[in-house]
């Protein structure tokens, strides 16, 4: 966090609306001045019984600025399983629960490290998701400086970094993992260093993440305190995770440094073409997809011929898949010996030819004495034409026979179509 104001000083702020209901209640007496400001909280110094204390006010969610919060909130349950179903679904109420969760969390771990002996503000009351706890003062009176803000002597330096040490081996005995500790989640007292800033604390038990988040911490700390010392001689993670899974890690265990990680055989060619073929891969997903036309064309750096087009069988046309013989199945009865139906034979493709046009038979010459006659002006109805009978067709027999008469029939039919038209015309004239 990052402090605001210097330490004497005290001015006339406007009132947090958060802060308000810790006066209404009697928790505070008044707020002095904001004190530090971080990316999950601000910080306020305020007043009790004429004692400072260290009001701590979460910010909302969409206000922080911390990333990856599902790494740490892995393994945090509560009690009412509706809660926990609506928080999965990050429904409203299940996202109004989780950040209450969220803001509870440092509450609750502060109080349990707190009764476990480590070196933390002691808590002194969690109201209306505000937590107030002691301000840790400095050599001058006022909230004390970080670890950042400090030059140490060599022989101070050493005793801070082992205090540090143990207070991390704590920690852990409890199975709690702070998860953002650094030089700036440190205050220096006269006492020794205390530890703050715990709202990404993970269960060492729960969290699959718990030995990754604690290897850097501890890195934190040895990247400042043991520059020049080699790596292999700082394994106090190493060495504090193994006793904790062991579980033999108490809070006076010995920490040395010292650790000697397990070696596993390895097959060194499984593991070089396994590179080459994540490589392979790599290189391949990079690749754009080739078009129509770059589907033959070698890749860079290979050479590939083109395969021959396939060969189809005479008779077969392109485009048409070629199909396998039809193989006539056995029929079996008991009692009787099997039976193979014949196949039939397959049927040649042949040229379709246009189907035959059978025509009507020509009607026979009518004589002069059968020709329609007009109808006499003593008739009363109006004229009556008699049009030719439309005849059924032949039947195939008779068609066949007369193949070389049919042009000369159907001469004769169109000129009795024709005359049987001017009779008609004649008639309707004569009547008129």
């Amino acid at each position: 966090m990052d402090r605001v104001g210097s330490v004497g000083e005290r001015s006339n702020m406007r009132m947090p609306p958060r802060l308000v209901p810790l006066i209404e209640y009697g928790v505070i007496d008044r707020v002095v001045r904001p004190l530090m400001s971080g990316k999950e909280a601000q910080v306020y110094l305020v007043e009790t019984q004429e004692r400072l204390y260290a009001a701590k006010v979460y910010k909302k969610a969409t206000e922080r600025t911390f990333h990856n919060r599902a790494e740490y909130t892995e393994g945090r349950m509560v009690r009412n399983s509706r809660d926990q179903r609506a928080m999965g679904k990050r429904t409203r109420h299940g996202r109004a629960r989780d950040e209450a969760t969220w803001n509870a969390a440092e509450a609750e771990i502060i109080y349990k490290l707190d009764a476990a002996g480590v070196r933390v503000p002691k808590p002194l009351a969690f109201v209306e998701g505000v937590l107030v706890m002691e301000c840790i003062e400095g050599p001058d009176g006022g909230p004390a400086p970080r670890l950042a803000e400090c030059t140490l002597e060599p022989e101070h330096a050493e005793a801070v970094f082992e205090q540090l040490i143990r207070e991390v081996v704590k920690m852990l005995c409890v199975g709690v993992v702070h998860g953002d500790l650094s030089v700036f989640n440190v205050l220096i007292e006269e006492n020794g260093p205390v530890i703050i800033d715990f709202p990404q604390a993970v269960d060492a038990a729960q969290n699959r993440n718990a030995k990754k988040i604690l290897l850097r911490d501890v890195s934190n700390l040895t990247s400042h305190f043991k520059r020049n010392v080699p790596a292999h001689d700082l394994r106090f993670g190493h060495e504090m995770w193994d006793l904790y899974e062991r579980g033999e890690l108490k809070p006076d265990s010995p920490m040395t440094g010292q650790f000697k990680l397990p070696k596993h055989e390895v097959d060194a060619e499984r593991l070089i073409q396994h590179m080459r073929e994540v490589e392979d891969d790599e290189v391949k997903a990079r690749r754009p997809k080739p078009t129509t036309d770059e589907r033959f064309e070698a890749p860079p750096g290979r050479i590939r011929e083109r395969r021959p087009p396939k060969s189809r069988p005479p008779g077969q046309l392109q485009g048409t898949k070629a199909t396998n013989p039809v193989v006539a199945p056995q029929v079996v009865v008991r009692g009787r010996p099997s039976l193979t139906p014949t196949p039939a034979a397959p049927i040649a493709p042949t040229r379709m030819s246009a189907p035959a046009v059978h025509s009507a038979p020509a009607p026979q010459p009518s004589s002069p004495s059968s020709a329609p006659r007009p109808s006499s002006s003593r008739n009363s109805g109006p004229a009556r034409s008699t049009a030719p009978q439309r005849t059924s067709p032949p039947a195939k027999g008779a068609a066949a026979q007369g193949d070389g008469d049919a042009p000369r029939r159907r001469r004769r039919h169109r000129r009795s179509r024709s005359g049987a038209g001017g009779g008609v015309a004649g008639s309707t004239g004569s009547h008129s």
